[in-house]
């Protein structure tokens, strides 16, 4: 039996073309379906000429699907990964700190329950001037850990493994990117989420404004500043990517034994509610995102105005990609927040006809 997916397309249209009259963002993508094979899949049709191949700026989308396999794929080489502490896991670095991640654990520190702050400055407003080195404020934060005893959502838990991933490779993160896709999912760097060195057509970016730091228009660049400061791509934040780069990462991911593995762990820790983070990806408990999987999806959110989400109970996704930040960075907050909340429940009524077929 075939379905019909023309009414909910008709209504995820109308629900984007009012946000934009709202003047929310600029450019908007998506896509919603199945995996392995994205059975049923419903993306952009008429909102942007080729807006599944437009490429948004990921922003902290960049951790689950980068931070976290790139991180994961080093740390269960060792089969106590998850109580091993930093030094220890990551054995062979030496930097700044390092002493003070004898105190943390693997698992504390992915969860966001080490007591890192949620955000530290590694910027400076002159671009001309020495950028302040990562190991300081990194040292810093070690040091302070003004959370303890909190689950606290911190940007500096991936810069910090990140960090400690290059010392202990003694590879940029680039290619360590570029060699995860290549032999763990059969990717070319081309088909997948990529860092803006590998964005070969700025013509298909979608800017995410100006940047007053950098006094310049951001297109194909990196729009979160201490991603940039740290030269444009960190765990954290630094991946650019179109609909269509995610759904294909997503389908190698699913298939993929690292994938599978990484899957379950967070699917483990994501029943411990005392915690919205599970082991790299975030839970949709949130309002909003709650719309879509009734609070049982997993994935991350992008302050530039992204989201990806996969409900696990029966292989679901979510792909949402707009350049909010173009418009405003905190402006628009409540009134994008209202929009998400719609767009996620008419793609679950989407997804709940679709799956009775």
């Amino acid at each position: 039996m075939s379905f019909d997916a023309t009414s909910y397309q008709n209504k995820l249209e109308s629900c984007v073309e009012a946000a934009k009259l709202q003047g929310l963002f600029t450019h908007c993508a998506y896509a919603v379906g199945f995996l392995p094979q994205s059975k049923f899949k419903m993306q952009t049709k008429s909102l942007d000429l080729n807006a599944s191949d437009l490429v948004f700026d990921l922003s902290s989308v960049t951790k689950a699907i980068c931070g976290t396999p790139l991180v994961l794929r080093h740390a269960t080489l060792n089969n106590q990964f998850e109580n091993e502490n930093l030094q220890n896991l990551f054995s062979g670095n030496s930097f700044l700190g390092i002493e003070l991640a004898k105190e943390l654990n693997f698992k504390d520190v992915i969860r966001h329950e080490a007591g890192l702050p949620f955000w530290k400055n590694f910027y400076v407003s002159d671009e001309k001037s020495n950028q302040r080195a990562i190991e300081i404020p990194l040292f810093e934060a070690l040091r302070d850990r003004p959370n303890i005893g909190k689950n606290v959502y911190s940007d500096i838990t991936f810069i910090l493994l990140g960090h400690i991933l290059q010392k202990t490779k003694n590879i940029n993160l680039e290619t360590l990117w570029g060699e995860f896709l290549a032999s763990e999912l059969k990717l070319e760097i081309s088909q997948a989420p990529r860092p803006a060195s590998n964005l070969k057509d700025l013509s298909k970016c979608v800017s995410t404004g100006f940047c007053y730091i950098r006094n310049r228009i951001l297109l194909g660049e990196v729009h979160d500043e201490n991603a940039w400061a740290l030269g444009g791509f960190t765990l954290h934040s630094g991946l650019f990517g179109s609909v269509n780069d995610i759904v294909r990462y997503l389908e190698a991911f699913f298939k993929s034994d690292i994938g599978q593995k990484i899957w379950k762990l967070n699917c483990h820790y994501a029943h411990e509610f005392n915690n919205d983070s599970a082991f790299g990806f975030r839970t949709g408990r949130d309002e909003a995102s709650f719309e879509f999987g009734s609070g049982n999806s997993l994935g991350h959110w992008g302050f530039t105005g992204t989201s990806l989400w996969i409900n696990p109970n029966n292989c679901s996704y979510l792909v949402l990609l707009t350049n909010r930040v173009e418009k405003s960075r905190v402006g628009n907050l409540s009134q994008m927040k209202a929009f998400r909340k719609s767009f996620f429940k008419i793609s679950q009524e989407y997804i709940s006809a679709a799956s009775k077929t």
